[in-house]
């Protein structure tokens, strides 16, 4: 994912609009919750992981 990508999911999530996204690498999906640094902290079933905005893709 691109940084403006990044910025504009992290800018909806500030705005109360939650989002999802698929890690690339072990093809997970998740909810964002949080932005930070370029990351993602997102929940995962019944948890929650830290995903760097680099293997991560929006999904509608």
């Amino acid at each position: 994912m691109d940084i403006y990508t990044y910025e504009h999911l992290c800018k909806k999530l500030d705005s109360g609009q939650k989002s999802m996204v698929m890690n690339t690498d072990t093809e997970t999906a998740g909810e964002v919750y949080m932005c930070d640094h370029g990351y993602f902290n997102v929940h995962v079933g019944e948890g929650s992981e830290v995903w760097a905005s680099e293997i991560c893709e929006k999904l509608e």
